[in-house]
């Protein structure tokens, strides 16, 4: 008997439907990427149970003839490519025909109502059982897909998606990175009957990142275009006001085409340097028109990657569109915010914002005292700490003395980040906000399920970027009440914080949220095994801890009073888990004074 054996139909497709068909992310996707091409002017997309139980696609494109409507089933059924030439010329977002097909081979039932101009509307309803067409009047035209029951069919592929949290995370993001181009085109996303956003269509780009991303990022970034090298760049850069430990906010368009290309980012992130911490990821957008041919768009299952036919240029033409665009945009910044005195007698005079500007002097003098009184109004508007200044006058004119002079005391602070000071013949450095993350992390989890509160004076409003984030807080709102938050929903994406632990003082309530909605992996949090048993908590308490103690701390170049620092240094002596903070950095050195005298080739 023969070993080789042609595979039926139906097993084909679903072989196939495994290649474009990974989540209902995926369905979406080529859904979506179909009504467009339709040139549609309103979309809207319904999902209930993320996905699984209904995916539904309402357009007013140009529609499906009824005599066309059974072939849009068919494996590979195309009427964007004819020949062979037409494949390396793509300027649609799909072109393989083999999106319905694959849904359908995975999927209970999908229906398709369609109506063109010209002719009635018809409805074709496929599943295992039947595939009928029937006639149907519609009343616009366009197409109308549903897609019930995902992966009924397949249960062990069902098994394998993630929670419904995870997956509407998962359509969201999709949506987001698919619409953005499409500047006049009108979006809506509705999950189980809440509306999740509404695009409206627009002809200006900053309008539509301000309704995807927020007022923040939109007060946060720089437009421009540029021509070079047979390429036409439209940049979103971002600065370091948005920039994240791992940043989500990177899109790449390829003629309105979403992919990930590490080549581009690459480019992006070099063109970044010496313009952003280097920890940090900046975010952009880039809008990249270039001739189809020069681009291989075909190399990917889910059309994700594409090839270029000249990398190096393509490299080295975002790199030079963002490096010049950043220098142009903070030599502009420094004019614009900044204004410059002359030398005061050698001694640096900190940088001063137009926002707060300090009067300038009718004398070209600069005492010690100026210093003095300068570095205290610094303190005093920027310290967490204000509250220390209760003593009397002179006390407080000898701190600064002591800031500004070498001072001889027992514990100093170095380059307003570590606390050093000596005991029993050794010599100590800490890093302050290491240690003081540590330290309220420790006081926490004694604390936690009975975390001591104190509610703000006013409530503080923090606007999300989505309404995916505010569902997301929303649902941990129970177990964030036990860590000390008490947090309300604030309508549309927004939400206010009430109370919060009473150990903490936090800068930025939106930082912190957006670190609470990350993954470990996300904010580099180092699991300790012996703290989770020790304390009895779960992985996910420990992370929400760990990032509350990281915002709610002491942090690195703030200026700390000398009890302050004597505080932290006594904590650190006697913590009960370790000398490394949740981030795995280390909290205190030391060394040993024969180990400095052998330093100084001394005689011991």
């Amino acid at each position: 008997m023969s070993k080789i054996n042609l595979l039926p139909k139906d097993l084909i497709n679903k072989i196939a439907a495994g290649e474009v068909v990974e989540r209902p992310s995926s369905v979406i996707k080529e859904l979506l990427e179909n009504s467009i091409d339709a040139g549609s002017k309103n979309i809207k997309i319904y999902i209930e149970e993320a996905g699984t139980k209904l995916i539904k696609v309402v357009d007013d494109g140009e529609g499906i003839e009824p005599e066309d409507l059974s072939f849009t089933l068919e494996q590979h059924a195309t009427s964007k490519i004819k020949v062979l030439d037409d494949l390396f010329s793509i300027k649609t977002l799909g072109f393989r025909g083999e999106a319905l097909a694959s849904i359908s081979a995975v999927s209970e039932t999908v229906i398709i109502h369609s109506k063109t101009k010209e002719k009635d509307g018809s409805t074709l309803e496929h599943s295992e059982e039947t595939n009928i067409a029937q006639n149907k009047q519609l009343v616009t035209n366009g197409t109308v897909v549903e897609v019930h029951n995902l992966f009924k069919n397949i249960p062990a592929r069902k098994k394998f998606l993630k929670s419904l949290s995870t997956e509407k995370r998962h359509i969201y993001d999709m949506f987001i990175s698919l619409v953005l181009p499409f500047l006049d085109i009108h979006f809506e996303l509705y999950s189980d009957g809440n509306q999740i956003y509404k695009f409206t269509a627009t002809n200006d780009l900053k309008n539509r990142l301000f309704e995807v991303f927020g007022k923040e990022f939109a007060k946060h970034i720089t437009i421009d275009a540029a021509e070079a090298n047979n390429m036409k760049i439209t940049g979103v850069l971002g600065d370091t006001h948005i920039g994240q430990k791992k940043n989500k906010n990177q899109f790449i368009y390829i003629n309105n085409r979403s992919i990930k290309s590490a080549l581009i980012n690459q480019a992006v992130v070099q063109g970044y340097t010496g313009h952003m911490h280097r920890d940090l990821k900046p975010s952009y957008v880039l809008f990249i028109e270039i001739d189809p041919k020069s681009v291989d768009i075909n190399i990917h299952p889910r059309k994700l990657e594409v090839k270029f036919e000249d990398e190096r240029t393509v490299f080295g033409t975002i790199y030079n569109f963002v490096n010049k665009n950043l220098e142009k945009y903070s030599k502009e910044e420094i004019k614009d915010d900044f204004n410059f005195t002359s030398n005061f007698n050698s001694i640096d005079t900190p940088v001063r914002n137009k926002l707060n500007p300090i009067k300038k002097k009718q004398s070209s003098s600069f005492k010690v005292s100026d210093a003095i009184n300068f570095s205290k109004e610094l303190y005093q508007g920027t310290s967490k700490s204000r509250n220390i200044f209760n003593n009397s006058n002179r006390e407080e004119e000898q701190y600064y003395e002591d800031r500004v002079l070498i001072n001889d005391q027992n514990v100093i602070q170095l380059f307003n980040t570590y606390i050093a000071f000596e005991k029993n013949n050794e010599f100590f450095l800490i890093d302050q906000h290491a240690a003081a993350e540590k330290i309220m992390f420790e006081k926490l989890l004694k604390q936690n399920n009975s975390i001591k509160t104190k509610p703000l004076l006013v409530p503080e409003v923090v606007s999300l970027n989505t309404i995916h984030q505010k569902e997301n807080i929303l649902e941990q709102r129970d177990e964030l009440k036990k860590l000390g938050f008490l947090i309300e929903d604030f309508g549309k994406e927004s939400i206010q914080i009430i109370e919060i632990p009473e150990l903490t003082n936090i800068d930025s309530f939106k930082d912190l949220i957006n670190e609470l909605l990350s993954s470990p992996q996300d904010l580099g949090i180092e699991f300790s095994s012996e703290i989770i048993n020790k304390f009895n908590i779960t992985k996910d308490i420990y992370l929400k801890l760990a990032t509350i103690s990281c915002h709610g701390s002491i942090r690195a170049g703030q200026r700390l009073h000398r009890e302050e620092m004597t505080q932290i240094a006594n904590d650190v002596l006697n913590l009960e888990t370790g000398n490394t903070c949740p981030h795995g950095r280390p909290i205190i050195w030391k060394l040993k004074k024969t180990e400095i005298e052998n330093i100084f080739n001394r005689d011991i």
